[in-house]
């Protein structure tokens, strides 16, 4: 079975993205953009689910609590 967010319980609805801040949003659509990327660089180097899925979400955790002047301009740089 290949490793990807789905796989390992990291989705989202993003029809459900209408109860987060709008000042939030962007960093749902960089999880779903750049999630299975991010899981993907995750899994070849920590090599564990658990390492994965805590490092996958300690990443956007410290993203989504940026203050807006340090918010990167590319977050595709930023994570992968």
């Amino acid at each position: 079975m290949a490793i990807s967010p789905t796989s390992l319980g990291l989705t989202f609805d993003l029809t459900q993205a209408h109860s987060v801040p709008k000042s939030q949003r962007w960093v749902l659509v960089a999880m779903q953009e750049f999630g299975p990327a991010l899981v993907s660089m995750l899994w070849r180097i920590l090599g564990r689910e658990e390492d994965v899925c805590d490092a996958y979400q300690d990443t956007f955790l410290r993203l989504a609590h940026l203050p807006d002047q340090q918010k990167p301009r590319n977050v595709r740089a930023y994570l992968i």
